[in-house]
């Protein structure tokens, strides 16, 4: 669906191919939405395609979902959970948690589920599960409306792994911090109901 490899271009692409749908990019970098430049990102990167989807526009995802537990030394448990994401221009979003997992990574082209699952707690929280042996995920498929990408509906294929327990080297009672180039987003422990 797109002609050019540069940024710039593909968001051009990204705002006429929008328009041909009548999809209002002015929407887009306001409140909950991300930005067109996170999609271009996406795309460019592989974590997502855009296809027309029965005259309508539909972004593909595949994604990982994690559970993470602490069980501390009075069989407490804590479930991870995030608390919410600021945007570097300031906007606030508290997103419902999927599956009631932890954290939700997309998965690279050709990444094996399981790697995705261990870079996604890399990434978030800086912990190197890479050794742990878990569990075959349940694959959930779902189509929903993107409150990221107004206009957009998403169709997300993800492989849950429910369950993972993280050592107590590993565990910090304040939470995590994942700092990104447009936002941050903060982890905290709660707990297991």
């Amino acid at each position: 669906m797109f002609e050019t490899d540069d940024i710039f271009s593909k968001q051009q692409e990204i705002t006429n191919l929008l328009a041909d749908y009548d999809i209002d990019s002015g929407l887009y970098g306001i409140g909950e939405a991300k930005t067109i430049s996170d999609l271009v990102k996406e795309i460019i990167g592989g974590e997502a395609e855009i296809v027309d989807c029965d005259g309508r526009l539909q972004r593909r995802i595949g994604a990982v979902a994690i559970k993470l537990l602490y069980i501390d030394v009075e069989n407490c448990v804590l479930k991870l959970s995030e608390d919410k994401q600021v945007f570097r221009d300031g906007r606030v979003r508290v997103r419902e948690p999927l599956y009631d997992m932890s954290i939700v990574e997309k998965i690279y082209p050709g990444e094996n589920k399981v790697v995705a699952m261990a870079r996604g707690i890399l990434e978030e929280i800086g912990i190197d599960i890479s050794n742990l042996i878990v569990d075959e995920p349940e694959c959930r498929s779902r189509l929903r409306s993107s409150k990221s990408y107004p206009g957009i509906r998403t169709n997300q294929e993800t492989f849950v792994f429910p369950d993972v327990i993280i050592a107590e080297n590993d565990f910090n009672p304040d939470g995590y911090i994942e700092v990104q180039e447009n936002k941050t987003t903060y982890f905290v422990w709660k707990t297991e109901e």
